[in-house]
Order: structure tokens, then C-alpha cells, then sequence
């Protein structure tokens, strides 16, 4: 496989920038790679960590590849990180994303590759592929077992947050992680993160389940959120303060006399491919109708899921093995991390805005018109989707039988007429 870029890790050099053999080690398994055509880019990490030197150990590794002739131009150093953690989200957010790059290779010593590709496929998230290649090394059941240590305390440290969001691990990272809060190291000031830590914090008004991870995601990257299941008037809206309105999942059509409070601050998360089964019980149409699944978050109008897409996501499902149990289950955590993920854009208004297409046939549903169909759910929730996938095939087959019968007698009398 080619990868974008080849990331290297440090591990120790001498006061005048000379590598040690595990550092050199990495480095030469790094520049074999290169040489073999695997990724056009290398990466190499690590801060000045020396108190008696000013090189910085990334800068150091450059200096050796380029000794082995490696082409400078061919060299990213990323000299902030401390650790393993930094590494992963320095590179992320300071070099690969700003360079559009997906496929990555993550080089280090073999004892610790395991953690590394951990902590790397965790930090990028689901959206990058990141492969590892182990460079020679000693083994000893003293580092296998600080390995283990490690691995723990990063687990400890990221409980709870969502892989892959940037501003939930920056944020727990210079909060809870010793290197980066001042507790053995100087705190680290992310800069280059300041305008999003400025960013003025909305007041969310969340119609919908307090208990969602929506909201859970929200309170922990710190924007005010007030929840709540009720119907809502414009005269609650006035009492408080909210810049921003969230509705996931809320059972009241909101007036135009709310939403103009809100000036395009109104967004809904509804999980279906719209402009296809708007309404109530989204997941059943789309199998009883044959339409497209998937999940959008779209700007409220004054109609039932009529606003312009803010983003969508088409979802596949395996009928064979799903039910409507399962694939809701499916298209709740995808709606939840296509908000997680875009958060920041959608508040900011960066995401374009979309025009719904017209549907030949109308595919808005109430909560009343599944009625005639609540015998098929033989299970409950847990009935396989494909029992109403074969039921609808069966009604498809039906109705076109009488659409063709009807156009035949038609054509029969006309040619009668004519005669």
C-alpha cells in the first residue's frame, strides 16, 4: 500500500543532537520505507526536551535522514509533541489534516508499536488509515511492563472521550495529561487552538433526551446547554438567553415565531436521507418503501423536515441480519457523530446549505400511518428488517399488476373507440 506520509517517532539523543541507536534504529526502518516508494512524506515528532540542549529531537532526526540522503524537501518535523499522545494529535491537527492526507504509516520500535497504533487510531478516528511498522529493539519484561502502565493510564485519561474529536481530546489533554498541564512539564498553550477555545460559547436550548450523548458532548467541550421535552413558545425563548437552538428527537412542530428568534440557529438531527421519509418512524419507511437510509442534520423551517441540508450521510444496511432495533441503533450513533464531528462548522456557519429535491411521490409520514403495518413487526423492534423489505416487494408487485391491468383495458377501449 502507499501511504501520504510515514510518521516517525523519537525516543533520546545527547546534548548535540546525536540520535541513540533506538531513535537511529526507527529512523533507518523510516528511511527504507521511503526508499521502497511507500509514502512520498516523512514525519518526524518530538520537543527540546533536554534541559542542557536547545535542539529539539525532531529537528535531529531530519538531520539524520538527510545525512543518510534523503531530500530536506521531503521532511515535515512536528516539534511540539512530548509524547506518543502528542505526537498523534500534533501531527493530526498542525500537519495531516492541513495537508489533506488520509493513509498513513506510523514507525517506531517494535515493544512499542502496539500502543502507538492504539493511541494513533484512536486520536485520528474512524476517518483515516493508519498502518504501523516496528523498528528493531531490546525486549525485557521491564518495558513490556511499562508499556502496559502506559497504555492504562492513557485509557484512564481519554475515558469517555470520543475518538477521533480533535477539540474533546485537546481539551482532556491539556487538562488531564501530566505532560501537558504543568505537573512535570510546562503547561502547554495550544496557540494555534486559541481562536476555538475563544470562540464564544453558545447557549444551547437542546429539545430532546437531557440524557443524550449529543448533549454529554456539548457540556464537556463547554457550551451552555438547557434541556428540555416540552413545548416550547416564543415567550420561553425570551426569558432566557440562547444563541442556539438543537432539536433531536422532539416531538412538537416549532412556529415560525420561535425559529425567527433564532435567525438560522435552528438545526434539527433526524435520521433519515432526506428529503426521503420526513416525519415520524423514519428507519420503518425507509424498509417499507425501498428508499434510501441514512442520517441529516438540516436547518428548521416552518416545515416537517423541509429545512435546507446542513449534512447528511447515506447508511447500508445488511437486511439479512438487521432489525428495526439494530439499524436505529445504527443510524442514532451515526447522527451523533456526524454532529460530533462538525460541530464547530455548523456553529460557525461554514457548512453550505442545501436545497431539498423534489420527490415524485410524497414521503412525509405521521405517527398514525404506521398503524396498517404494525402486524408485520412480529417481534417488536426486534423484527428483521427484511420481513418488511418482502412485504413491500409483494405490495410493489400488486400495485403494479393493477397499474398494468388498468393501462391494458384503457388501451383496449381506446383502440375500441378508434375503431
Amino acid at each position: 500500500m502507499t501511504y501520504d506520509a510515514i510518521i516517525v517517532l523519537g525516543n533520546l539523543m545527547d546534548s548535540d543532537g546525536i540520535l541513540n541507536e533506538e531513535s537511529r534504529f526507527r529512523m533507518d526502518t523510516c528511511i527504507k520505507a521511503y526508499l521502497e516508494n511507500e509514502a512520498p512524506k516523512i514525519i518526524t515528532c518530538g520537543w527540546n526536551y533536554r534541559d542542557d540542549s536547545n535542539i529539539k529531537i525532531a529537528d535531529a532526526m531530519k538531520a539524520y535522514a538527510i545525512e543518510k540522503g534523503i531530500p530536506g524537501t521531503s521532511i515535515i518535523t512536528e516539534t511540539n509533541s512530548r509524547d506518543t499522545v502528542g505526537d498523534a494529535i500534533f501531527t493530526k491537527v498542525k500537519i495531516v489534516e492541513r495537508n489533506n492526507m488520509k493513509n498513513l504509516l506510523v514507525v517506531t520500535s517494535n515493544y512499542h508499536l502496539s500502543r502507538t497504533l492504539e493511541i494513533f487510531r484512536f486520536i485520528y478516528g474512524e476517518s483515516f488509515h493508519v498502518d504501523g511498522k516496528g523498528a528493531p529493539s531490546a525486549e525485557s519484561d521491564l518495558l513490556n511492563e511499562s508499556e502496559k502502565r502506559s497504555i492504562e493510564a492513557f485509557r484512564k485519561t481519554f475515558f469517555g472521550i470520543k475518538a477521533g474529536s480533535n477539540d474533546m481530546i485537546i481539551n482532556r489533554l491539556v487538562a488531564k495529561h501530566p505532560f501537558y498541564n504543568g505537573e512535570i512539564y510546562p503547561e502547554y498553550v495550544f496557540q494555534e487552538f486559541k481562536e476555538s477555545a475563544d470562540m464564544k460559547k453558545e447557549n444551547v436550548l437542546f429539545l430532546g433526551d437531557e440524557n443524550s450523548p449529543v448533549v454529554t458532548y456539548l457540556r464537556q467541550i463547554g457550551e451552555n446547554v438547557f434541556c428540555t421535552n416540552e413545548k416550547i413558545t416564543s415567550e420561553f425563548i425570551n426569558r432566557r438567553d440562547f444563541t442556539f437552538l438543537i432539536s433531536y428527537g422532539y416531538r412538537y412542530i416549532l412556529r415560525n415565531d420561535v425559529l425567527d428568534l433564532f435567525k438560522n440557529k435552528a438545526i434539527n438531527l433526524h435520521i433519515s436521507l432526506l428529503p426521503w421519509n420526513r416525519g415520524a418512524d423514519p428507519n420503518i419507511w425507509s424498509f417499507l418503501e425501498f428508499t434510501p437510509k441514512g442520517v441529516t442534520i438540516h436547518h428548521i423551517d416552518e416545515g416537517l423536515d423541509t429545512g435546507d441540508i446542513i449534512l447528511q450521510k447515506e447508511v447500508f444496511f445488511d437486511s439479512s441480519i438487521e432489525t428495526l432495533s439494530t439499524s436505529y441503533s445504527k443510524l442514532q450513533q451515526e447522527i451523533q457523530d456526524l454532529f460530533c464531528s462538525n460541530w464547530n462548522n455548523i456553529k460557525l456557519g461554514k457548512c453550505e446549505r442545501v436545497k431539498q429535491t423534489l420527490l415524485p411521490r410524497n414521503s412525509t409520514h405521521k405517527v398514525k400511518d404506521k398503524a396498517p403495518y404494525e402486524h408485520l413487526l412480529v417481534n417488536g423492534w426486534n423484527t428483521k428488517v427484511s420481513i418488511l423489505e418482502e412485504y413491500a416487494a409483494e405490495l410493489e408487485l400488486s400495485v403494479q399488476y393493477w397499474e398494468d391491468y388498468r393501462n391494458e383495458v384503457l388501451s383496449m377501449k381506446n383502440n375500441k373507440e378508434n375503431a
